[in-house]
């Protein structure tokens, strides 16, 4: 999609040889990636929201899920780097 933008639409529009009476719409499988990833935003969203919630609701603390769920891949990207500086 930006290889097409750059390479093709920003030259065209740029040179004047795209007037104001012409409109490019990316269609088809472009069309279709761009609804691929705002499903998948709004799925990710919900799955962590829900995953929040039940953890809430197993250690009866609104605190301890959120500590989990962003401690727990910090410490594995941690750990990660760290491995790799000294291996």
């Amino acid at each position: 999609m930006d290889q097409i933008t750059s390479e093709i639409i920003e030259p065209l529009e740029a040179s004047g040889e795209l007037g104001q009476d012409y409109r490019i719409n990316l269609a088809g499988t472009a069309d279709k990636l761009g609804k691929t990833w705002t499903s998948l935003r709004f799925n990710l969203t919900r799955a962590l929201l829900i995953t929040y919630l039940l953890m809430a609701a197993f250690f009866e603390s609104w605190l301890y899920p959120f500590v989990i769920i962003f401690g727990v891949p910090l410490g594995a990207a941690g750990g990660i780097l760290g491995l790799r500086a000294f291996f």
